[in-house]
């Protein structure tokens, strides 16, 4: 079954027309960037805020597209996606979910007549959430400067990779990792022999010809069975990695991010004042409005054991960023929460961890309305 590069969905308005309010709730993928593997988590969120509809007076907007390089399609995508200078950095990447994110926000206004800034909540999962942190910095970098005809009032991360990469466990042999699960290898023994190969400059290059070469002219309906026989995926996601595995750029294009992830991803780069925990924060100014920024509500949503983050980085993240409830001061610090249901780090690959992540956040963005 073709899949797609971008997902738009909608809740029903509310009864009460005049009273309505809108909403973005834009979404980030994780690496591989195809926005299909959260279609069923996507359209859990949108039927959960669909029944607060009526208590809320809030319509949403959810819209997500895979990120730049990704795509499996040839045709052209609403929320336009760079197409040229391919394989794109962790960077590039961020500034073009700016860049779709600003086009996005520009659409609904326009078909919807909004006056006045469109309200965005962003969802970003695994390094997804790192571009969630990103796009805040730069918005709120934008917003200084004058109007975005958006408030970006809530950053979701879930399961989240921001610095330290390189000591979780998985981080520690990424580049392994990835081989295997592009060329469907077992077992450890081959560490020594493909460990050296990650530092080549044309590493990436190297193993995206591998797979073209595997499964490119392959019928798809084979390359799914062999990856749902391999993995034991889903149905669902066995059909996407299918896809993933045949796409023009994709295998290139999650290998060479996957490097600059490592080489990136070192350290803790937003200010105290970013994340709320500075005893003297801004009160920059937005020339469209001449009244104080908004602040922007973080959220985490950790893993209780998750290989693609060391446990003493996200303990100490949780100790020094966290907000504690109750306490005086911290009314601006992140919301952060460890999952104690057992959900691995790919929650989207599993029906109830759709469930779960997909009831938290929509708790949230519900919250947020209050």
């Amino acid at each position: 079954m073709p899949i797609a590069d971008e997902l738009n969905l909608t809740t029903h308005p509310p009864p009460s027309d005049d009273a309505r309010k809108r909403v973005l709730v834009f979404f980030i993928p994780g690496n591989p960037g195809l926005v299909e593997y959260y279609r069923q988590f996507l359209d859990i969120v949108r039927k959960r805020l669909n029944d607060r509809v009526s208590h809320t007076g809030t319509q949403y907007y959810i819209s997500g597209g895979s990120l730049a390089g990704f795509d499996v399609n040839s045709g052209p995508r609403q929320i336009p996606s760079a197409s040229q200078g391919l394989p794109l950095s962790l960077d590039n990447q961020v500034e073009d979910v700016y860049a779709r994110l600003q086009a996005t926000v520009t659409r609904l206004r326009a078909k919807n007549d909004i006056q006045g800034d469109l309200p965005v909540v962003l969802i970003g999962h695994s390094i997804g959430a790192y571009m969630v942190l990103e796009t805040v910095a730069k918005w709120k970098g934008v917003a200084k400067q004058g109007p975005t005809n958006m408030k970006i009032t809530a950053g979701l991360c879930l399961f989240p990779t921001i610095y330290e990469l390189n000591l979780s466990p998985t981080g520690r042999q990424v580049g392994v990792r990835i081989v295997k699960y592009i060329v469907f290898m077992r077992g450890t023994d081959m560490n020594d022999v493909f460990q050296p190969l990650t530092k080549i400059p044309a590493f990436a290059l190297i193993v995206h010809t591998v797979a073209k070469i595997l499964f490119y002219f392959a019928p798809l309906a084979i390359v799914t069975w062999l990856v749902r026989l391999i993995t034991g995926m889903p149905d669902a996601g066995a059909s996407v990695t299918a896809q993933f595995l045949q796409s023009k750029y994709g295998v290139w294009q999650a290998l060479h991010m996957a490097k600059d992830e490592l080489a990136q991803l070192t350290h803790d780069k937003w200010s105290d004042e970013f994340w709320g925990t500075s005893s003297t924060i801004s009160t920059a100014v937005d020339s469209s409005a001449s009244v104080p920024l908004s602040h922007t509500q973080l959220f985490f949503y950790w893993g209780s054991n998750d290989h693609w983050i060391a446990q003493d980085t996200r303990d100490r993240i949780i100790q020094t960023r966290a907000r504690v409830e109750g306490q005086a001061g911290d009314e601006r610090k992140p919301r952060m929460e460890v999952d104690s249901n057992g959900i691995g780090h790919a929650f989207c690959l599993s029906e109830s961890g759709n469930q779960i992540v997909a009831a938290k956040c929509a708790g949230w963005i519900e919250g947020l309305s209050r």
